[in-house]
């Protein structure tokens, strides 16, 4: 099929979805449901069949791209989750014949196919669960997600004969993630140890947490006397976990000996526009609602920040006020621990990741790239800077022109062949 004919069927559904549905009937409803589900399905199916040519054909590399997962969840603007379910179901159908006749047929709807590819990338038993496709496909056309998600889970438990022992897939499966809730601007300090390390961990963490539960102790016992009790405390067990975890980080940073060197300075942007009003709200005045188009309070990496909290910080404490004007030009910029590579800073602030479309490593993991060379008279100053993955960076030798906007201050990348990766 032709990319026209895909777009006369594409033009055809959002007729359908403009015009509206109706429904006059349990049957008529069940019917629409089964219809629209269908689309659901094939939809997915082809997206399936795009991305395993893509991969075959190999075309994302002319955009710089890693692989097509990487590609697809670019132009499509997907979730890393989505694009990694969905790279892990062209991986099914690639090798499972029967499974991908069924899905391409619209019979497995995608909650069961994603179940599935979870199932198929387990090493251990795919070579069992080739084998039994026709099993998968029987329960996928007649049980609920949630049983057949739960029937899955047990084949492979029953089938993973030789799985790592369980301290090994504890070692294995470490991991420590602190991730950001965009909405509360709360984070969240999740992690998985081995038993050895993690005990070791928690006796440590226990004994920053006593000392804690000590500094409450004697604040209160100066107020209260021998009248002092744990309910006279000023914080909650939650909040002095919270405060220890938060000092073993501190101590860290400020060991001579680390094993790796620390950032010694907390960087904070502003965007002049909401420092003004922070500040204009600090001495009195009544709040104006901020901006959203010249709103910035957050890390280098655009990690958002309270806005009252990092203001009173930057009066108080050793953290580094930056201010960019409405273009992202740096304008202002504290002197505490005022340190060299201030240029470095000043390019990280105007891109929050790497350059490069599609690529989302964190500008903070990126090397600083000139783009117009250093070697052609290119300057080392943040309007010809940009941050660049050590990946894009050899990648962009390779042809690429990469040019910013004087009037917006995007950055461009055009391909050997001139085309324009958006």
């Amino acid at each position: 099929m032709t990319t026209g004919e895909i777009g006369d069927v594409v033009a055809g559904l959002r007729e359908l979805v403009t015009v509206g549905v109706t429904v006059s009937s349990v049957a008529h409803a069940k019917e629409q449901l089964d219809l629209y589900e269908q689309i659901s399905r094939l939809a997915e199916a082809g997206q399936m069949q795009v991305l395993g040519a893509v991969n075959a054909s190999g075309v994302y590399v002319e955009h710089g791209h890693h692989s097509a997962k990487v590609m697809q969840r670019h132009q499509t603007q997907s979730s890393s989750a989505t694009a990694t379910a969905r790279d892990k179901t062209r991986r099914m159908l690639n090798q499972c014949d029967q499974i991908a006749e069924v899905f391409f047929d619209g019979k497995i709807g995608v909650d069961h196919i994603r179940v599935l590819a979870r199932a198929f990338s387990n090493p251990r038993t795919v070579d069992a669960f080739i084998e039994q496709q026709c099993r998968f496909i029987r329960w996928a056309e007649r049980l609920a997600c949630k049983r057949f998600e739960a029937r899955v889970a047990n084949w492979v438990r029953t089938n993973d004969f030789d799985g790592p022992e369980p301290n090994d897939r504890a070692h294995e499966n470490r991991d420590a993630k602190l991730t950001q809730d965009h909405f509360s601007e709360a984070w969240q300090l999740r992690g998985t140890s081995s038993s050895a390390v993690g005990a070791e961990q928690r006796e440590i963490l226990d004994a920053y947490i006593e000392a804690e539960f000590h500094k409450d102790w004697e604040a209160a016992k100066a107020v209260f006397g021998d009248d002092v009790c744990v309910d006279k405390l000023a914080r909650t067990p939650a909040q002095r976990r919270a405060d220890a975890l938060h000092q073993i980080f501190l101590d860290a940073a400020a060991n001579p000996y680390s094993s790796a060197r620390g950032k010694t300075v907390h960087n904070i942007v502003w965007t002049a526009e909401t420092y003004a009003e922070m500040l204009r709200r600090f001495a009195g005045a009544e709040p104006i609602p901020f901006d959203l188009d010249t709103y910035r309070c957050s890390t280098v990496d655009s990690e958002p920040i309270n806005p009252a909290e990092a203001f009173i910080d930057s009066l108080t404490s050793q953290i580094r006020r930056i201010v960019v004007d409405a273009k992202g030009v740096v304008i202002d910029m504290g002197e505490a621990r005022f340190l060299t590579g201030l240029a470095r800073l000043a390019m990280q602030i105007s891109n929050d990741e790497c350059c490069w479309p599609g690529c989302h490593l964190p500008t903070t993991a990126c090397q600083a790239d000139h783009i117009l060379a250093h070697t052609k008279g290119g300057q080392t100053d943040q309007h010809n800077m940009v941050p660049c993955c050590a990946f894009h960076n050899r990648t962009k030798e390779r042809g690429y022109t990469v040019w910013r906007d004087t009037n917006t201050g995007e950055i461009h990348i055009v391909t050997p062949g001139g085309e324009q990766i958006q």
